[in-house]
Parts: structure tokens; sequence; C-alpha cells
């Protein structure tokens, strides 16, 4: 019984420091709905004592009184409002600040990751030579066309040509043409050196894809700068398709620099 009583609490502690902005957060909005609901019924119950004491003071034949007397009177009427306000800035700040440091964790872990693919990369190009590589990246081309079937994916109209093409960091087809794309490239690389910053939800704009969740947070830098890589492959069902695939993919702002 005490085993299963300690590893029930070393699960609540693991779920709770897991969704430990979560729960600082709802405590955050609870907090705030709270502390107007008491300072609401504090500011009755304030006005009903500053009714008395001036009823009183009138019948006595006392002087007014001043903003300290009418402070020292209710304060106390406060202080559950102000504990509870205390309480809730606390966990708003509690949660921010865990929230950034877990995105700081992510963006260093995601920095180690990339160097190694990176030197990955570059140490697969030396063995094999250009042209090889350039084989083994037709050979993943076609792979994403079996991983993304036609026959079960929507084809974007984006009015930008008529050819088919799949971007292969989301896995959507669209129409378009190699000319039109290139030229987003272009774009996209020309804000890069002249604002040091595009968005991968610039790109998909440029060739007429919807932006996704966090694709404003992802892109490329002047040291990295986009490049892609033109395949021309057939679909299961024999349709011709210009599969494009990003050389170096883009990276989060929060490790941009």
């Amino acid at each position: 019984m005490k085993l299963k009583l300690s590893i029930l609490a070393k699960q609540a502690k693991t779920a709770i420091a897991k969704n430990s902005p979560a729960l600082l957060t709802a405590l955050g909005v609870t907090g705030t709905l709270t502390v107007a609901y008491l300072t609401g019924k504090a500011s009755f119950r304030a006005a009903e004592i500053l009714a008395q004491e001036t009823a009183q003071r009138e019948a006595d034949g006392d002087l007014a009184m001043d903003n300290w007397d009418k402070a020292e009177l209710v304060w106390r009427e406060f202080i559950p409002a102000a504990g509870i306000a205390a309480m809730t800035v606390a966990a708003i700040v509690g949660a921010n600040h865990i929230s950034t440091k877990r995105v700081a964790a992510f963006a260093s872990a995601y920095s180690v990751a990339e160097k190694g693919f990176a030197q990955y990369k570059d140490k697969v190009l030396e063995k094999v030579g250009p042209k090889k590589e350039a084989e083994i990246r037709d050979e993943v081309a076609r792979q994403q066309l079996i991983d993304h079937p036609l026959s079960n994916s929507p084809i974007a109209v984006t009015g930008k040509g008529d050819h088919l093409c799949l971007d292969t960091h989301s896995g959507r087809y669209f129409q378009g043409d190699i000319e039109k794309v290139r030229s987003a490239v272009n774009d996209i690389n020309f804000q890069v050196i002249n604002q040091d910053w595009a968005s991968l939800s610039d790109y998909w704009i440029l060739v007429g894809l919807d932006p996704t969740k966090g694709s404003d947070d992802l892109g490329w830098t002047t040291d990295k700068k986009l490049e892609a890589h033109y395949t021309s492959e057939l679909t299961k069902e024999g349709t011709p398709c210009m599969v494009v695939t990003f050389v170096n993919a883009p990276r989060p702002y929060a490790n941009a620099y």
C-alpha cells in the first residue's frame, strides 16, 4: 500500500511538472475572476461602513472624514482581494517563466540536432560526391510521393501555374511551376538579405499555400538562406509532379541568431 502511494505521488508530481504552465495559467484566470468578485464585495461592504460612519459623525456633530480616515476604516475589507491578486500575478509570471525556459531548452536542443545533421550531410556529400548525393535526393523525392499519395491529398489551387507540385515540408500538393517557385525562393532570400529574416509563412504565401500553425516562427537567416531542390517525378497515378524539397530546413526564430 505504501509503495502504491509512493508511485501515485511520483506520477502526480511528474504530471504537475509537465503541465505546470497550463495549471498556472488556469490559476491566473481563476484568480482574476476571484479578485474581481472579492473587490466588488469589499467595495459594497466599504460603502456600508463609510455610510454608517458618516451618519454617526453627523449625529455627533463631528467633522467630515478625510481620505486617510476613510482608508483606515475600510482597508481590512480589501485584504482578501489583495492576497488573491498577489497569487494571481505570481501564477502568471511563473507560467511565463516556465514557458520561456522550455522554449530556450527546445531551441538549444534543436541547435545541437541541426549541427549534427549538417555535419552528417556534409560527410555524406564528401563520401559519395555531388552526383550520387543528387541521386539520393531524387530517391527521397520519390519516397515522398509514395508517402503522400495524390489520391488521398487535396490540390491547392494557387493561380500561380498549372503544373502539379508537392511541398515536401508540409506534404501538400499545389498548382504551380518551377519558375514561380524559384521566384519565391529568390524573393525570400532578398527579404533575408534586407531584413535578416524571412519566415516559412512568407515563402508559402508566395507559392500560394496557406501558412500553418507555427510557420510564422520558422524561417531562414543571412547565414542560412533558403535553398530548394527540385525533382520531376511521376505520382503513383502516373501524373507528372515537381517535388520541392528544402536543402536547409527552416529554423525556429528563437534559434535564428
